[in-house]
């Protein structure tokens, strides 16, 4: 222990201050910042009152008011008075606490990755119902993370299947464990206690997994996004090739939409990142309405523990600078609804060729909001694979086509819609999309000359009122009637332009880094560059 507490001593921390922690709290009504002390962490930086006065310091160093403290992972669990004591300690310093727990590593293995669990054994079921009990007991909230899934296909899991398809048997399955060996079990010690589940970022195959994001957002009291992102400057980039950084935004709206006022934040990590990558997780995280901001966790952040090599520290001295901006930002955009072309995903539905499709369109300068359902009233339409799942899609397609609004097809729905009888041929307002074959990146957009790529944008976006104009990888969003938000995920600048129908002057609200924001020219159509990896949020002027 010795050997750590210096990093939580509040000078060591640079860029904090002794405001940190009041502008936390004073924000915390838009927008709290969380960690999780992982149950192998709890022993190690929970022990003594000495380490938990080092624990605190940091944490309110870093702006953070809610901590999670873990009591099941991986076959290990803190002792209960451990637990509860620094429960207890953190609730009198004035945090949130709740309870975590990770059903990895426990029970019978699965046929699939090891950190899973066959869920058809006995024994699985009999440590998930203890599990559940034991946070139970000490906590009044419990999330729990990622791997309440299954990819096992055992022969018992087989025999169980019968004639449904793996999608429907784990998703059922899951779903029965969920209410029973959970819920029920957790509330029969503690009647208080609710559960959140928290969904990975793999959202493409939840369905295969056993997530049935419908019917457990209405069965759990809350839900939480994995709104990870990998991606490295240097170093370990093959291990770690950059993803979509919209993903983020992406799937906390469209997860949010689903889970309604149940969905309380989103949860991202250190793992596989640079500063400039994990800046820009927690950018889109607030950008797709996260109320609270989940940082995985604190052995990582402070100590750049195990897995995350040393990129944790680094991370979170970037992340408290640029705190302040992150809650302006969240102010700015509270209960001002994303518009833009809907980006329909229906729940369960796989995504065939096209994975990613919806954040690679972001990256590539296209508004594209999330929605779980079809909504004729949108300016503009994506269908892709996804949109075959449904089986009201030819209607779907055809209230689109009539609304003479753009439609954006991708070439696997529009095979798929052929091949149903579906004519598509003397639509003046289809775009049919060049194939993706990566992914992490729309190779084929990003390689159109920019010309080409603004006359595409500018059809897409006709219905929106939009003429944007600037290379790949900038990414556009916009919030109500009176806030437009350009995020760069270029490593070079970048030379921009947007004009948006009633819109007669742009006022910069807010820009990230911390800095002189760009230079904006007045008038309808707006002229700016953005630096490397930077954020300009734009207000209307009249």
């Amino acid at each position: 222990m010795l050997t750590l507490l210096p990093l939580f001593f509040l000078g060591a921390v640079e860029g904090a201050g002794p405001d940190t922690w009041a502008l936390a709290r004073q924000n915390a009504d838009v927008l709290r910042m969380s960690t999780l002390f992982t149950a192998d962490q709890v022993p190690r930086y929970l022990d003594t009152d000495e380490a938990i006065d080092g624990a605190i310091a940091w944490c309110k160093a870093h702006g953070i008011t809610h901590v999670y403290i873990e009591s099941f992972r991986g076959r290990t669990v803190p002792p209960r008075e451990m637990l509860a004591h620094a429960r207890d300690r953190f609730r009198e310093a004035g945090f949130l606490v709740s309870g975590c727990i990770t059903p990895a590593g426990f029970g019978k293995r699965s046929t699939g990755w090891e950190l899973f669990s066959c869920y058809s054994a006995e024994e699985t079921r009999r440590e998930l119902k203890a599990m559940a009990e034991y946070a139970a007991s000490l906590f009044d909230e419990v999330m729990i993370d990622d791997f309440l899934c299954s990819d096992c296909e055992c022969e018992d899991c087989r025999a169980a299947k019968g004639e449904r398809s793996w999608a429907e048997f784990k998703c059922d399955l899951m779903l029965e464990l969920s209410r029973t060996h959970i819920i029920e079990a957790g509330r029969a010690v503690n009647p208080k206690v609710q559960f959140i589940i928290k969904y990975p970022c793999w959202y493409e195959s939840f369905q295969e997994r056993g997530y049935d994001v419908d019917r457990q957002s209405q069965l759990f009291a809350r839900t939480w996004v994995g709104t990870e992102t990998r991606g490295v400057q240097g170093g370990d980039v093959e291990r770690w090739p950059a993803e979509p950084q919209y993903r983020a935004y992406w799937l906390m709206r469209w997860l949010g939409g689903i889970g309604g006022a149940k969905c309380g934040g989103g949860w991202h990590d250190t793992i596989g990142t640079s500063p400039a990558f994990y800046l820009e997780q927690s950018r889109q995280t607030i950008l797709g309405g996260a109320r609270e901001e989940f940082l995985f966790n604190f052995g990582a952040l402070c100590g750049g523990e195990r897995y995350d090599r040393g990129w944790g520290p680094r991370d979170a001295a970037a992340l408290v600078q640029e705190l302040p901006l992150h809650f302006e930002l969240a102010r700015l955009i509270q209960g001002k609804p994303p518009r833009g072309l809907l980006g329909w995903k229906p729940p369960g539905s796989p995504a065939g060729p096209d994975g990613n499709l919806h954040p690679l369109l972001g990256m590539a300068g296209f508004p594209v909001t999330a929605a779980h359902e079809f909504d004729a009233k949108a300016p503009g339409f994506v269908f892709g694979a996804h949109v075959l799942h449904d089986a009201d899609w030819p209607a779907a397609l055809e209230a689109a086509l009539d609304t003479g609004r753009p439609v954006l097809l991708t070439q696997a729905f529009a095979e798929g819609a052929r091949g149903a009888g579906v004519a598509l041929e003397g639509a003046q307002q289809v775009i049919v999309l060049l194939p993706t074959s990566d992914p992490n990146r729309w190779q084929a957009l990003e390689a159109l000359p920019e010309a080409e790529l603004n006359v595409l944008r500018d059809r897409a976006c006709g219905a929106l009122g939009v003429r944007f104009h600037a290379p790949a990888r900038v990414a556009l969003y916009f919030f109500g009637e009176d806030v437009a938000v350009v995020e760069s995920f270029r490593d070079e600048a970048a030379q921009c332009e947007l004009a948006i129908d009633g819109w007669r002057g742009f006022e910069p609200a807010l820009f990230m880094p911390a800095g002189a924001a760009p230079d904006v020219t007045a008038g309808p159509a707006a002229r700016f560059t953005l630096p490397p990896r930077s954020l300009l949020a734009l207000e209307r002027a009249d």
